[in-house]
């Protein structure tokens, strides 16, 4: 998948979408798409139009790294973006509040 926006995004949905697919994706260097790289290491960043080609060689040619990428980009994309793990987010949130009161429930 190729991201080559030249206006951020915020958080980048397109991106996670397709590491949902297992997809590994080239992005622009801008807003929520680059976060998302950082934080699972399943893309391929560029900054100049000219880098956007040679990642796109780079990742044509070799199925081996279209593959890591892959991997890469499932895994981050189910331990950070799960619905389950923002559900226990926001439990461990609210007890954290409980907590402070005196009301926490297990």
């Amino acid at each position: 998948m190729v991201l080559s926006l030249l206006a951020p995004e915020t958080f980048g949905l397109s991106v996670a979408e397709a590491f949902a697919c297992a997809t590994p994706a080239i992005v622009r260097d801008a807003g929520g798409s680059r976060e998302l790289l950082d934080a699972t290491d399943g893309a391929i960043v560029y900054r100049m139009d000219a880098e956007l080609l040679l990642a796109l060689h780079r990742v044509e040619g070799d199925a081996g790294l279209r593959a890591q990428f892959a991997r890469r980009a499932r895994a981050g994309l189910e331990k950070l973006y799960t619905q389950q793990r923002h559900v226990d987010g926001d439990r461990a949130c609210i007890n954290n509040v409980r907590r402070s009161q005196g009301t926490a429930v297990h």
